[in-house]
């Protein structure tokens, strides 16, 4: 979540049950949040172990796959004949196909279709869609995650008596069908076969080597002090605010690829954002600016233009720089132009994230730049310890098995001017290496697919799981 928050400290290992508030005591976000996170868990957790990793209502089950060789459908609760054929009208496409309405648990958490929707029409640039050429059978399956809003993306949040204060944000849960072939599973792939090779499937998605992190603050250098009268001379964290720092995989990938992966960093995790009104070449139209200089925007901050389906899509443009800005008419001019029309369409609630990394030296700790975004050197013990800024440093651990790392997910670093140092578990007197905090990402096969001997696109196997609710007590639930 790249909200205005103080730190994260919800970690199931402690088991804590509730967040007691007491009394004369300041408030803060950090704990109600954790008390959330405790009750967000334990519901998850319980839906899990009675439904298991993934299923849905025997009377709801929602996401059935519905191809053109699928209709007409005969089973009880089926359409009418005339409904049918409105569904099938849906189909234009050789690979098209139909997501049914209603629930289904993956991970604990429910979603919810509300009515038919075509997977074509839905799906973004780079997606899979079958074609009648290619007759391997396919996968199809339901990715399901969270994500973080403010009140730009959802406009109800904000209370509008309050003048333009805004307050909370919300956790939003998102789901996307996605298709996956089965080549390297013979021609007749069953539900069967996709369960006992489950986890090697998933490797492909979320890989279990995401990359480990570790962070610290390290003692000023000589002659690389403070402002005199400000901070003792003997402090690590040299900022004069406390922070939370976000690190985020910009450009996913492995560090053996050509190019490698590369992140970004924000000391008010992620949270500088702005409305987008107008794209106009390099010209970027705003709807606000900032409350202040932290919050605002300035020549050379490297900013990054996203809209819904860009996050959806998990995608990773080029960053660019902020080469002029006029506050009168809300606009800033950007080093080069947008590489796709990302932020063009209101309806898609575009926004502008700032970012705070910089250019430095490489051989003293600077981060180096791949379009717009810090490259990522991995490294062991006293190697590769990258400088953010104010003393802080990470260092990206190389391991025995070779991390994949995937854009979007991130690691927070909280900063703080009291004890002059980070927040980060340390074992042994050494900073832990730690994966990512998320972005966790639930996933459920749904059917198999594949085209006929006549060419038309059906569904050889459905693989979700339904559960039936007990009639009366001492009715067991069956799976």
């Amino acid at each position: 979540m790249r909200g205005d928050f103080t730190r994260y400290k919800h970690d199931p290992r402690k088991q804590f049950t509730r967040v007691m508030m007491q009394q004369g005591r300041p408030q803060l976000d950090a704990d109600w949040n954790e008390q959330v996170d405790i009750f967000w868990g334990f519901l998850r957790g319980l839906a899990s172990d009675l439904i298991g990793p993934h299923g849905g209502p025997e009377d709801n089950c929602g996401f059935k796959i519905l191809a053109e060789g699928d209709f007409p459908l005969s089973e009880n609760g089926a359409p009418s004949r005339e409904d049918q054929e409105v569904l099938k009208g849906m189909l234009t496409g050789e690979g098209d196909f139909l997501i049914g309405p209603g629930r289904y648990y993956v991970g604990g958490m429910p979603c919810e279709n509300t009515g038919y929707v075509c997977y074509a029409a839905k799906a973004g640039p780079g997606e899979f869609v079958m074609q009648k050429k290619n007759k391997v059978p396919c996968l199809i399956y339901l990715d399901a995650w969270e994500v973080h809003r403010t009140d730009i993306e959802e406009e109800s949040i904000r209370e509008v008596a309050l003048l333009g204060t805004d307050t909370t944000t919300r956790a939003k849960l998102v789901w996307k069908v996605a298709v996956q072939e089965l080549a390297e599973y013979g021609k007749n792939p069953s539900c069967g076969l996709v369960k006992e090779h489950w986890e090697a499937i998933l490797e492909n998605w979320q890989p279990k080597h995401r990359g480990r992190l570790r962070a610290r603050a390290i003692e000023p250098q000589e002659g690389v002090g403070t402002e005199p009268g400000t901070l003792s001379p003997e402090s690590r964290y040299r900022g004069s605010t406390n922070q939370l720092y976000r690190i985020e995989i910009h450009q996913g990938g492995s560090c053996n690829a050509n190019g490698g992966p590369t992140f970004k960093f924000s000391r008010e995790n992620g949270s500088v954002i702005f409305p987008v009104r107008q794209v106009n070449g390099k010209v970027v139209t705003l709807g606000r600016f900032g409350r202040d200089a932290r919050s605002g925007l300035q020549v050379g901050d490297w900013v990054e233009i996203v809209d819904d389906d860009y996050e959806l899509q998990r995608r990773a443009e080029p960053l660019l720089r902020i080469e002029k800005v006029i506050p009168g008419k809300l606009q800033a001019t950007l080093s080069d132009l947008p590489k796709s029309t990302v932020g063009q369409d209101q309806s898609k609630h575009p926004l502008l994230r700032r970012w705070d990394h910089k250019e430095g030296d490489a051989r003293r700790g600077g981060l180096e730049l791949q379009q717009g975004a810090a490259m990522i050197r991995e490294g062991e013990h006293g190697s590769f310890w990258l400088n953010l800024e104010n003393g802080i440093q990470i260092q990206f651990k190389k391991t025995e098995t070779a991390s994949s790392y995937r854009t979007g997910d991130f690691w927070t670093i909280p900063a703080r001017v009291a004890s002059g140092n980070v927040e980060w578990p340390f074992h042994e007197g050494e900073p832990e290496a730690r994966g990512p905090q998320g972005v966790q990402h639930f996933y459920a096969p749904l059917a198999i697919v594949s085209f006929n001997a006549k060419g038309v696109l059906a569904t050889e196997s459905d693989c979700r799981l339904r559960f039936k609710l007990p009639t009366h007590y001492g009715e067991s639930i069956e799976p």
